[in-house]
């Protein structure tokens, strides 16, 4: 395993019961994707918990001791959408902020239902869902399958929604855009039925803050216990040639190490490595934001997620960037900006400080301007996206035979046996959900 990371740690213990021998590589230099895995929603819960059963592992069966419920706060020309624990009053707030999404439904079929009834037959669909899924390793990801629960409520509010994000409205293209890059690492104009549904699920089903600094405590303990070796280390050389990936060359005492199966969890740097993985869309990469905030209405924004969405910003060079704040002040945003050839992330330090400098100052009137220029931290992040054309949207859907765990050699493209990619860029539509479904359960 190269890349630590709760995922990788979960995916060498699950070798180790399988009687292997596991050796999982503490390179800092790598990334993997923050806010995808460490903001996570309740399928990816429901997926990481059933990985926990299938395996053995107590810290998965045990998720919740690791997980503080998160509220979203979308902040959408000019409209603040609030969602929370209730899938109920979500799609109440949905309804009421965005008319045309579910509005004259929610007035007409949900009005009169019983919220936490709704929560409960709600949640129990998308257990269902999963339940089915890790029971059958045939069983495919498909929208169908949603569609075909019985008639209640809960259908009827995805066949609603799905009718609205269909639609040739320019609002409900901007909801699935904005939904995409809170959600996914891939996004674009393009849509399926089930990446649809996932983005509905996502939004509206709670939300929770991963402790994932514990986990991955807790993990690595247990890792050692089953005898596997972490090296804090860096890679010198790696040994690839027309057989394979043979060995590594590491920075430490241990020298050059046979390996048999290798597993990458982090991002593709072309420029640093002998290999890389499919090149298909546009990259997109962030900007880290610091600073500290003192104003009056602060407390109420504390310890949520807060996304900001521009209608003109779709389809530009800076589509996407969201704010945290802390109970001591303490401010982190993200900044998404394209990756083209030749660009840095310094070279959009102003434009990240400015937007977002105009997004806060709609929700903290009279934020100093000068202080936040002054005061403010930047630094390349690790949040990823990749903008796909339509084309080649379809080789993202889960369902679809397309490998993208495949590793190519630089040098002349040929594909690199034994050598499998589980970073960001692995991915298909359904987020972290259906990273950890092809990782765990159909590889």
């Amino acid at each position: 395993m190269i890349g630590k990371n709760y995922l990788s740690l979960i995916h060498g213990i699950c070798e180790l019961k399988d009687q292997k021998t596991c050796c999982l590589l503490d390179d800092r230099s790598l990334v993997y994707a923050d806010q995808w895995i460490h903001n996570i929603g309740h399928l990816e819960v429901l997926a990481l918990k059933m990985v926990g059963k299938k395996y053995g592992i107590s810290q998965l069966v045990n998720l919740d001791e690791y997980l503080t419920l998160k509220s979203t706060i979308l902040h959408m020309n000019h409209k603040v959408i609030e969602f929370g624990a209730s899938p109920y009053f979500n799609i109440k707030e949905l309804a009421r902020k965005i008319p045309d999404a579910l509005g004259e439904f929610f007035k007409t079929e949900l009005r009169t239902i019983n919220p936490e009834e709704f929560d409960r037959i709600f949640l129990n669909m998308l257990e269902t869902y999963n339940e089915s899924l890790w029971k059958d390793k045939n069983f495919k990801l498909s929208a169908e399958y949603l569609s075909s629960l019985k008639e209640n409520e809960t259908k009827n509010v995805y066949i609603e929604f799905l009718s609205f994000i269909r639609s040739p409205e320019h609002i409900s293209k901007q909801l699935h855009y904005v939904l995409q890059m809170m959600f996914q690492i891939i996004f674009s104009a393009g849509q399926n039925s089930l990446e649809s549904q996932y983005l509905l699920s996502s939004i509206i089903a709670p939300r929770y803050d991963l402790n994932y600094e514990k986990l991955e405590s807790d993990l690595a303990i247990e890792f050692y216990n089953m005898n596997g070796i972490i090296r804090k280390t860096g890679i010198k050389d790696w040994g690839i040639n027309e057989e394979g990936l043979q060995y590594l060359l590491l920075d430490t005492i241990d020298g050059v190490v046979k390996v048999n199966s290798t597993y990458f969890y982090g991002q593709m740097n072309e420029a640093s490595y002998p290999f890389n993985g499919h090149k298909l869309g546009t990259r997109f990469l962030s900007i880290h934001l610091e600073s500290r905030l003192e104003h009056k209405l602060s407390h109420h924004f504390v310890n949520k997620r807060i996304v900001f969405s521009h209608d003109k910003r779709m389809g530009s060079d800076f589509p996407f960037w969201e704010v945290s704040i802390n109970n001591d002040g303490a401010l982190n945003a993200v900044f998404a900006f394209a990756d083209y050839q030749g660009t840095k992330a310094s070279f959009y330090y102003h434009q990240a400080l400015e937007d977002l400098y105009q997004s806060l100052e709609l929700i903290f009137p009279g934020l100093d301007r000068s202080d936040w220029f002054a005061t403010t931290k930047l630094t390349v992040s690790s949040d990823t996206w990749l903008e796909m054309d339509l084309n080649f949207k379809k080789k993202f859907h889960p369902d679809s035979k397309e490998k993208l765990g495949k590793l190519y050699r630089q040098i002349d493209g040929r594909e690199i046996q034994r050598f499998v990619n589980c970073g960001p860029e692995r991915s298909k539509s359904l987020g972290f959900y259906g990273q950890i479904v092809d990782i765990f359960h159909l590889s």
